[in-house]
Protein backbone atom coordinates (compact mmCIF):
# COMPACT_ATOMS: atom_id res chain seq x y z
CA UNK A 1 0.00 0.00 0.00
CA UNK A 2 0.84 3.45 -0.48
CA UNK A 3 -0.14 6.98 0.86
CA UNK A 4 1.77 10.26 0.17
CA UNK A 5 -0.19 13.43 2.15
CA UNK A 6 0.82 17.03 2.03
CA UNK A 7 0.58 19.42 4.93
CA UNK A 8 0.43 23.28 4.16
CA UNK A 9 2.82 24.83 6.85
CA UNK A 10 5.10 27.95 7.31
CA UNK A 11 8.45 27.36 5.83
CA UNK A 12 9.92 27.55 9.29
CA UNK A 13 8.11 24.63 10.50
CA UNK A 14 8.48 22.27 7.80
CA UNK A 15 12.53 23.03 7.62
CA UNK A 16 12.18 22.25 11.76
CA UNK A 17 10.19 18.80 11.14
CA UNK A 18 12.15 17.53 8.58
CA UNK A 19 15.15 18.24 10.36
CA UNK A 20 13.79 16.72 13.69
CA UNK A 21 12.16 13.47 11.84
CA UNK A 22 14.94 11.49 10.14
CA UNK A 23 13.53 12.06 6.71
CA UNK A 24 13.61 8.15 5.62
CA UNK A 25 13.10 5.62 8.08
CA UNK A 26 12.35 2.43 8.30
CA UNK A 27 9.47 1.14 10.53
CA UNK A 28 8.75 -2.57 11.47
CA UNK A 29 6.73 -3.14 8.48
CA UNK A 30 7.57 -0.74 5.53
CA UNK A 31 9.01 3.51 4.92
CA UNK A 32 8.14 6.67 5.46
CA UNK A 33 9.99 9.47 4.05
CA UNK A 34 9.10 12.75 5.25
CA UNK A 35 10.53 16.12 3.03
CA UNK A 36 9.38 19.29 2.46
CA UNK A 37 9.52 22.20 -0.03
CA UNK A 38 9.15 25.79 1.08
CA UNK A 39 5.50 25.94 2.77
CA UNK A 40 4.76 21.70 1.95
CA UNK A 41 5.61 19.19 4.09
CA UNK A 42 5.09 15.65 2.22
CA UNK A 43 4.76 12.61 4.03
CA UNK A 44 4.70 9.04 1.77
CA UNK A 45 4.40 6.03 3.24
CA UNK A 46 5.22 2.73 1.81
CA UNK A 47 3.86 -0.59 3.87
CA UNK A 48 2.24 -4.48 2.82
CA UNK A 49 -1.22 -4.08 4.57
CA UNK A 50 -3.47 -1.70 5.54
CA UNK A 51 -3.00 -2.56 9.29
CA UNK A 52 0.80 -1.51 9.02
CA UNK A 53 -0.72 1.97 6.71
CA UNK A 54 -3.09 2.87 9.86
CA UNK A 55 -0.01 2.09 12.11
CA UNK A 56 2.33 4.27 10.08
CA UNK A 57 -0.27 7.31 10.38
CA UNK A 58 -1.18 7.35 13.39
CA UNK A 59 2.00 7.51 14.58
CA UNK A 60 3.49 10.27 12.34
CA UNK A 61 0.24 12.16 12.10
CA UNK A 62 0.68 12.43 15.94
CA UNK A 63 4.02 13.38 15.84
CA UNK A 64 3.69 16.35 13.59
CA UNK A 65 1.09 17.53 15.36
CA UNK A 66 3.37 17.39 18.26
CA UNK A 67 6.03 18.83 16.75
CA UNK A 68 3.30 21.78 15.45
CA UNK A 69 2.47 22.14 18.75
CA UNK A 70 5.70 22.65 20.40
CA UNK A 71 6.61 25.37 17.68
CA UNK A 72 3.42 26.99 18.39
CA UNK A 73 4.62 27.42 22.04
CA UNK A 74 7.67 28.15 21.00
CA UNK A 75 6.93 30.98 18.67
CA UNK A 76 4.17 32.54 21.28
CA UNK A 77 6.99 32.54 23.88
CA UNK A 78 9.49 34.28 21.67
CA UNK A 79 6.44 36.99 20.85
CA UNK A 80 5.87 37.81 24.02
CA UNK A 81 9.70 38.65 24.82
Amino acid sequence: MHAEIEFKLPSEVVESIVFSLNTNKKINRGNVLISGGSDVLRMSIDTPDITAMRAALNTHIRLLDMLINSWEVVENARSKT
